[in-house]
């Protein structure tokens, strides 16, 4: 029976090379098999006798050499099917899918010895999936730093944007109440801080008494029981509740501006007030000060309608707000902050 003819070369160079190997195993097996046809007469196996006679030795080596020979010649056409089936390649990268590994695994013989030797091919570079994982993940790490860095440092600044202010004092206009003649303090039944209503006796000069000529708080007292007075004399001064103001002084003219709201917090209470700056005052200018030397640049605070007045006179402290909408989501962000 002649040879088959040898299946013409792949394009790929991996692929041509594994065809040229099989067709060359091919042609060795169908070789073989024409010349074990010729030498070997399969026969049929004889019952076994008691006993071994001379001269019957050397058929059993034959016998046993045939036996080996048909089972090789079966290991062999084996693989027939598959090759004839699939083809060369196909064959090739069946086994290899098989082997379930990467590299193409040789056939073999029953004595385990490689028929035929097979070139691996190259699986296809193809990046790791957690590398790949990896670089989209680091980009939105250092984002995540740099937000988390932005957002420390605005915390730790935040108390800068809302500076509290401690010399602000409740104050409202006052109205002096002088002697309407010279004489002796005899009482004086008011106290500072008293409201007092018009007509209201205030103290008692000499014999006679002196009565308040409008309603009003009285905010500083001037003389004691005791006391001569001459006509003209200042005896104390009545604020009037109704355009009652906080005053405060500010480090620098940027602190404050008209229109601006402002958080009061009175000292001795635990109350919080609201509130916008009316006006600010430049140094020197006379008005809304009651203290002792030249009057400091000041702002003006009215507070807003329907609150119970602070006591005239009671200290308090004053943070500015400013204009925006989410200043005050701040402002009680900042008062969170143990610094």
């Amino acid at each position: 029976m002649p040879d088959e003819p040898v299946p013409s070369a792949a394009t790929d160079p991996g692929l041509d090379d594994l065809e040229r190997r099989l067709a060359a195993f091919e042609s060795a097996t169908k070789r073989l098999n024409r010349t074990m046809a010729k030498t070997v007469t399969p026969r049929p196996e004889p019952d076994p006798a008691p006993a071994a006679k001379p001269g019957t030795r050397r058929l059993a080596d034959d016998e046993s050499s045939a036996s080996r020979l048909r089972l090789q010649q079966q290991e062999i056409s084996g693989l027939r099917p598959a090759v004839a089936a699939q083809g060369p390649q196909t064959g090739a990268l069946t086994a290899r899918a098989r082997a379930g590994g990467g590299e193409t695994p040789g056939f073999t013989s029953k004595f385990g010895k490689p028929a035929i030797a097979m070139t691996p091919l190259a699986p296809p570079a193809t990046p790791p999936a957690a590398a790949t994982a990896s670089q989209h993940r680091l980009p939105l790490l250092v984002v995540a730093a740099i937000s988390l860095l932005v957002a420390l440092l605005a915390l730790a600044t935040l108390p800068r944007a809302f500076p509290e202010l401690n010399q602000a004092l409740v104050w409202a206009p006052s109205v002096v109440v002088a002697a309407p003649r010279a004489g002796t303090i005899v009482t004086v039944p008011v106290r500072v801080g008293d409201q007092v209503a018009t007509g209201q006796e205030l103290l008692v000069l000499g014999n006679a008494a002196v009565s308040a000529e409008r309603e009003g708080t009285v905010a500083r007292l001037c003389v004691s029981a005791g006391a001569v007075v001459a006509a003209g004399e200042p005896l104390l001064e009545l604020a009037d509740q109704r355009e009652l103001r906080i005053v405060v002084a500010l480090p620098e003219p940027e602190a404050a501006a008209q229109g601006e709201r402002v958080r009061v917090r009175l000292l001795g209470e635990d109350r919080v007030l609201h509130g916008a700056v009316e006006s600010v005052l430049p140094p020197s200018s006379s008005g809304f000060w009651n203290g002792v030397g030249t009057p400091p640049l000041r702002a003006v605070i009215v507070l807003d309608a329907g609150l119970v007045p602070p006591r005239l006179g009671q200290g308090a402290r004053v943070v500015v707000l400013g204009t925006g909408p989410l200043r005050p989501l701040l402002l009680a962000l900042r008062d969170t902050l143990p610094w």
